[in-house]
């Protein structure tokens, strides 16, 4: 099955790992930092608590809030 690994058909098998190895590890990053911020996230809530004391003036208008988090199933999708 693997008659030519030691003629030089080792090179795609370590390419391979490495980009396994480097892919895994760049996944369970990901996942680390978003249970990170996911568990220390501030609640809009506690936000808008602070405006009086902050003297801040709500004006009519849109106000957009970015964030990075993303909330869905990609990742229960991917851990398949």
């Amino acid at each position: 099955m693997l008659f030519k690994v030691d003629q030089g058909g080792w090179v795609p098998l370590v390419i391979a790992a490495a980009f396994l190895l480097i892919m895994s590890v760049w996944h369970n990053g990901t996942l680390e930092r978003y249970e990170f911020e996911m568990h220390s996230r501030v609640s809009m809530a506690w936000i808008i608590g602070l405006g009086p004391s902050l003297g801040l003036v709500r004006v009519p208008g849109v106000g957009l809030v970015y964030i990075e988090l993303v909330e869905s199933h990609i990742y229960s999708l991917i851990s398949l």
